[in-house]
């Protein structure tokens, strides 16, 4: 009462395949060339099946490690753009000065905007073998920005 019928199917499966495999054991067999014939395809058809599934894993993990190798290469090649960039992505400054520095030793200025590097505009002064930084809030250094913007002045900072 409580189990459950098996199939048709599986009813005749079970002693045919015992049938077939006794005949491919016994070669005088009338049948003997028919199922071991049909046994070779069927093997041949499961051997190509199964290289089939082999073929389609190498090339899952083949495509795998290409795009593992493809982000990588492009990941570095960003992180080298940045670090060419030139950009620190920190504040250049940390302790700008307000004492005055004559206009004549100065071989440049860089005015470094504010930005998502540094909340501070950075003045950087070149002078003769170091930079300085310049406190932008100092009242002379603001003369001195403001003749460079003018235009009066370009031949004594560049």
């Amino acid at each position: 009462m409580g189990t459950s019928l098996s199939s048709i199917q599986d009813i005749f499966k079970e002693p045919s395949l015992k049938k077939v495999a006794s005949i491919i054991k016994d070669p005088p067999q009338p049948g003997h060339a028919l199922f071991i014939r049909y046994r070779l395809q069927a093997v041949q058809q499961q051997s190509e099946e199964d290289h089939l599934k082999e073929c389609t894993t190498m090339n899952s993990k083949l495509n795998f490690i290409v795009l593992t190798l493809v982000l990588f290469y492009v990941s570095s090649i960003k992180a080298a753009s940045v670090l060419r960039s030139g950009m620190d992505l920190r504040c250049q400054c940390i302790k700008p000065t307000s004492n005055f520095i004559h206009p004549k030793f100065m071989k440049n200025i860089e005015i470094i905007p504010s930005g998502p590097h540094c909340e501070k505009v950075e003045i950087i002064a070149t002078l003769q073998d170091t930079k300085v930084c310049l406190d932008p809030e100092s009242r002379w250094v603001q003369k001195i920005i403001n003749k460079i913007l003018s235009g009066s002045q370009t031949d004594t900072v560049q």
